[in-house]
């Protein structure tokens, strides 16, 4: 606090230096890092604390730590060497259809508001992503059951429906946004078991018309039509499984331009 106190005036330099340079992360074409390690490098640090002792339970019948009030000094490894192992393009912005307006809300909890809310249905080509290989954990965490994937990229002339909201990155917050809605990211909201109900099956969509739309998706993207004459080759459960081809699709549009 006493360092805050005597630095204040170039601690907020510093921030609002920070802040400019993530509202311009688009207009400069950067990459976000979305995924870190650290490298075995280490340096050991002293760390204050307290002796404890083991002693036996009368509860669980087993060990139980117990802390003493002496303190104690004890010598740690650091891991203070960081790399990053994933990044992402930033988008200009997300539209949030208004079905999926709670996570809109989410959003403005972090003080940031959708810098508008369309008024009529809109036709735009959006970058889409489909999932595939999902797997959910085993247990909850913190309430939620999250849940991990791969996916592919396309891009697709759609309708956006009047009163989706739309997210600009063109902001001192594109860092918070691209986290919370780009799925790669570990704490995005469908990772964090947000909208589970995507990859549940409510009812079922008619074939003809989703072959359609398909058809057309294959014939515009040569890179989709790759991959997915790839996955019909390497993928027997994606071979076997017609219904498996059309399903998993991101609710969330991603615009580039």
């Amino acid at each position: 606090m006493q360092f805050v106190f005597e630095n204040s005036t170039t601690l907020k330099e510093l921030n609002r230096e920070a802040d400019e340079l993530t509202s311009k992360l688009l207009e400069d074409g950067k990459y976000l890092p979305i995924t870190f390690s650290n490298t075995d490098k280490c340096k050991l640090m002293n760390f204050k604390g307290y002796e404890y002792y083991w002693d036996s339970s009368s509860v669980s019948g087993k060990q139980k730590l117990v802390y003493t009030d002496k303190k104690k000094n004890f010598e740690v490894k650091y891991f203070d060497e960081v790399f990053i192992t994933d990044s992402i393009k930033i988008a200009k912005g997300y539209y949030i259809p208004p079905e999926y307006s709670v996570l809109a809300d989410k959003i403005i909890l972090h003080g940031i508001k959708p810098d508008f809310i369309l008024e009529r249905d809109t036709a735009l080509v959006v970058t889409r992503y489909k999932f595939k290989d999902v797997k959910f954990s085993e247990t909850p965490y913190e309430g939620r059951q999250s849940v991990t994937f791969d996916y592919f990229v396309y891009s697709e002339l759609v309708i956006i429906p009047k009163g989706s909201y739309l997210f600009l990155t063109k902001q001192k917050s594109a860092r918070v946004l691209t986290h919370l809605l780009e799925p790669k990211s570990a704490d995005s909201f469908v990772q964090w078991g947000f909208m589970n109900q995507i990859f549940e099956q409510k009812e079922y969509y008619e074939d003809y018309v989703m072959e359609k739309l398909a058809e057309e998706m294959l014939a515009n993207d040569s890179e989709l039509k790759k991959e997915f004459e790839e996955k019909l080759m390497t993928d027997e459960v994606f071979k076997n499984n017609p219904q498996a081809r059309l399903d998993n699709v991101y609710p969330i549009f991603r615009i580039e331009n």
